[in-house]
């Protein structure tokens, strides 16, 4: 073999390495862009979307608390917001998931769905009973003022009739029935008034023996 075919040999060897190397770094370098395509496009984008959900979770349930202490309208808005953030983040996640056939994401996704679903069917049940409770217990205090204020009147006129009588000079008998009627009333006003002071402590101290107590009366 001359020179000039051994150079032409050892060249042709070169290209040869040199194109299987090529193709072998190019076909490393595709997969691990696809690689980095698959962090940055699918599973960062998944991981945040998760933490935001998680973190939506926990206050879903400090502003039910909350609601469930200070009974505030404002406070059952913010609530729904964030359980209206936690289903757009869903939504966000399965576009995610079918995007990159993820059927495991896509399986995540909806167990966290149902559970949102029934935390929300829960959460507007327990605002609706609270509200109702409130309306309720409106509707007794006005009650309680009522008998309150008939009891006072009541009271003026035995009072009146009672210092009639005394005026005419009747009989102890006719007396006597004007003072019983009388304390009969003031029973009823100190039952209404302590009615009203239970409600208002069942209320203050979220504890159920003072609605105990207030039937009890």
């Amino acid at each position: 073999m001359t020179i000039r075919n051994k150079l032409v040999l050892g060249f042709s060897s070169l290209i040869l390495i040199l194109l299987v190397v090529g193709g072998l770094s190019w076909k490393y370098i595709y997969s691990l862009g696809q690689k980095v395509d698959e962090i940055t496009q699918w599973k960062v984008p998944a991981v945040h979307l998760a933490v935001d959900v998680h973190a939506g979770a926990y206050d879903a349930t400090i502003e039910q608390l909350r609601y469930l202490l200070y009974e505030k309208p404002e406070i059952h808005q913010r609530a729904k917001g964030v359980l209206a953030k936690m289903d757009k983040d869903l939504a966000a996640v399965d576009a995610l998931a079918n995007k990159f056939n993820d059927q495991n994401l896509l399986a995540q996704s909806a167990a966290v769905k149902r559970n949102v679903i029934e935390f929300r069917s829960l959460y507007e049940r327990g605002v609706g009973a609270l509200l109702d409770n409130q309306k309720a217990v409106a509707t007794m205090v006005q009650m309680g003022k009522s008998v309150i204020n008939e009891a006072d009147q009541f009271a003026l006129k035995q009072e009146q009739e009672y210092a009639a009588l005394m005026q005419q000079g009747t009989t102890p008998y006719s007396l006597n029935i004007k003072v019983q009627k009388y304390i009969v009333v003031n029973k009823i006003k100190s039952l209404a008034y302590t009615i009203i002071q239970h409600e208002k402590q069942e209320r203050l101290y979220k504890d159920r023996k003072y609605y105990q107590m207030m039937q009890a009366e």
